[in-house]
């Protein structure tokens, strides 16, 4: 079952999904090892994303294999990176796809520790809202964006009008030439 899309955008939402990755950690009971490694493959992960402008997401869910649960961490990648070679050490199993597209669909799963964890409406109702949720960074990144955006889209508008003004009195040279002719 899928929990949440952790957007990647830029270096903030880097951070900012290894942070996430790593409460969740927590919060499924991995030991602090487990939960700064799924943190730091996060980051890896995300940084393959960025830089390959495969799917601009990645997906956490829980996954049931018989009566054990798992967490499963999906994204797309366009090769098979070394970083994504190295963490089918950390994982208990990584499967990778290739889509008609070109890119390939990895995900990696990792057993909750807990054999008696079944995740309840709340629980997914928490960590779905806490993955989700903008941080200040991401906030803060995201209004920078729209500002930059809005920044150029006003100097293309002064430079459109000053072409505008400058045909305009080119425009008024000629008639003003042909007048006196």
């Amino acid at each position: 079952m899928e929990v949440a899309k952790i957007p990647i955008i830029n270096e903030n939402s880097i951070a900012e999904a290894r942070n996430k990755i790593h409460l969740l950690a927590e919060d499924l009971k991995f030991d602090s090892f487990t939960s700064n490694k799924l943190a730091t493959i996060t980051s890896e992960f995300s940084r393959i994303i960025q830089k390959n402008g495969a799917g601009k997401d990645i997906i956490v869910g829980l996954d049931r294999k018989g009566r054990l649960y798992r967490l499963i961490i999906i994204f797309q990648s366009i090769d098979n990176d070394s970083s994504l070679l190295m963490s089918k050490i950390f994982f208990d199993y990584l499967k990778i796809t290739e889509n008609e597209d070109g890119f390939k669909k990895v995900e990696a799963f990792k057993h909750i520790p807990d054999p008696g964890f079944k995740p309840t409406e709340e629980f997914i109702d928490i960590e779905k809202e806490r993955l989700i949720r903008l941080s200040k960074a991401e906030l803060l990144s995201d209004i920078k964006r729209k500002n930059d955006e809005l920044l150029k889209l006003l100097d293309d508008r002064e430079k459109a009008d000053a072409k505008i003004q400058k045909l305009y009195n080119e425009l008024k040279e000629s008639q003003s030439q042909l007048v006196h002719s």
